[in-house]
């Protein structure tokens, strides 16, 4: 039996394609010339002088839709997708996209307080794994849909880009990775969570982990500055 055709998956999860529709057209223009790279990454990536200092918060979103080149565009793309859908169809459009704006800030700033300049989706999707992870223990539909070895699969892949990194192999933005997939856990038990004092509980550490996130970048420059770190 064959299965949906692109235009119903478009009409049931628009959000879902239209974010992987933006993924795609804006770095497809950053790839046309190293120029118009530049330009882009220095008109919609974040950094903490331009996010902290200037006041473009925006950018903590912005810089998620830019990639490094079409290998990292395609396997966020896919994942997009994947996950996009799975999300879109529980919860509907509009919690998605509250839910990624969410997630972008977060991992956006979790890269940023390790002084490292970031760009790309992967840490929405891992945010989004996350509160899938969560709904698959309580909803079977979210289990089949994402099986357990999808799951390890991307939980091998976190630990594996870390490796990466450590070795010098690939600059890979690991604290949005692991921002975002504890940012999108908690919101996960705050969906699911049955008892009213505990789900009270995930939702005060869900907000306190984004704040503490959010205002991190600043707060190490200021304690470099402080110990006299890297003068």
């Amino acid at each position: 039996m064959a299965g949906p055709s692109l235009a119903d998956r478009v009409r049931e999860t628009p959000v879902t394609m239209g974010l992987a529709l933006v993924c795609v057209a804006v770095t497809l223009v950053s790839l046309r010339s190293p120029e118009t790279r530049i330009g882009l990454i220095e008109r919609f990536a974040a950094d903490i002088s331009t996010v902290y200092l200037s006041g473009q918060v925006w950018r903590l979103v912005s810089t998620t839709l830019l990639h490094v080149d079409l290998v990292h565009l395609i396997f966020n793309a896919l994942s997009l997708v994947y996950l996009g859908e799975i999300l879109e169809r529980r919860f509907g459009g509009v919690r998605v996209v509250a839910l990624s704006v969410l997630l972008a800030l977060c991992s956006s700033a979790a890269q940023l307080a390790g002084l490292s300049f970031g760009i790309g989706f992967s840490g929405v999707l891992y945010g989004w794994l996350g509160v899938i992870m969560v709904g698959r223990k309580h909803e079977p539909a979210l289990a089949e849909a994402l099986p357990e070895r999808v799951v390890e699969f991307a939980l091998f892949w976190l630990l594996f880009c870390v490796v990466l990194s450590f070795t010098g192999q690939l600059p890979i933005g690991n604290l949005a990775h692991f921002g975002g997939l504890a940012v999108g856990w908690l919101v996960g038990r705050v969906v699911w969570e049955a008892e009213v004092a505990r789900r009270r509980l995930f939702l005060v550490l869900t907000i306190g982990l984004s704040l503490m996130i959010l205002v991190s970048p600043p707060l190490v420059v200021m304690a470099m500055g402080v110990l006299g770190v890297g003068q």
